[in-house]
């Protein structure tokens, strides 16, 4: 089974999308920083 997104293209979609301040700790915690630093590419 392959992804249908690349890893990429999932975390710049998540990163445009309204979190709760413990889900987005937790996204980037587990993401090792991927959800901020597509933030910071807008």
């Amino acid at each position: 089974m392959s992804p249908v997104l690349g890893e990429r293209k999932f975390w710049q979609i998540a990163s445009q999308e309204k979190l709760s301040p413990s889900m987005r700790e937790f996204m980037n915690y587990h993401s090792h920083g991927c959800l901020d630093s597509q933030a910071d590419e807008k």
